[in-house]
């Protein structure tokens, strides 16, 4: 958990200092500039997850010996962290768009995609796999939850993207 906060905390940031940005846009009703600032958050995003997370799935040992000298531990962080981050690497999306729901006044949407993620879809997942795969379920758990999510969350963003400009 403490080497996921090193790549959501910067990617938090971020979208919040870009929330005022998308709000001033969309109250001058620039859908255009919405759109094209959306796309970048979540572009810069995606790039700055992608390394900070491909490092923690393609070499987790880096990130398990800064907190450890422990070689057993080590070992263990190694063998479960690949799967743990790989949907972290798309979480970024999820979070963006989130970010942009509030921004755009959407704030139970926003909260919507937060409860479907981590309570309608983890805890259920982290029940069920195990069954399948044993403890490694409760670890594929969260990318599942996360591939899940981002997919509904696109789509929710699509779709009031696209009652936006009927309205305008």
């Amino acid at each position: 958990m403490s080497i996921m906060q090193l790549i959501v905390i910067p990617v938090n940031g971020i979208t919040q200092g870009v929330q005022p940005i998308i709000s001033c846009n969309y109250g001058a009703e620039d859908m255009l500039r919405v759109k094209e600032t959306v796309v970048r958050l979540v572009s810069v995003c995606l790039l700055g997850t992608l390394i900070l997370a491909g490092v923690a799935i393609f070499c987790p040992g880096i990130y398990a010996s800064m907190f450890t000298n422990d070689a057993e531990l080590v070992a263990l962080t190694c063998r479960i962290m690949p799967s743990f981050f790989l949907g972290i690497a798309i979480w970024v999306i999820r979070a963006a768009c989130q970010a942009t729901f509030l921004a755009l006044g959407q704030a139970n949407v926003s909260l919507f995609i937060a409860t479907l993620r981590k309570i309608i879809l983890l805890i259920p997942l982290a029940l069920i796999l195990p069954k399948f795969s044993g403890v490694k379920g409760i670890y594929i758990a969260e990318p599942v939850s996360d591939v899940i999510s981002v997919i509904v969350t696109v789509i929710t963003l699509k779709r009031i993207f696209i009652e936006m400009e009927d309205k305008s």
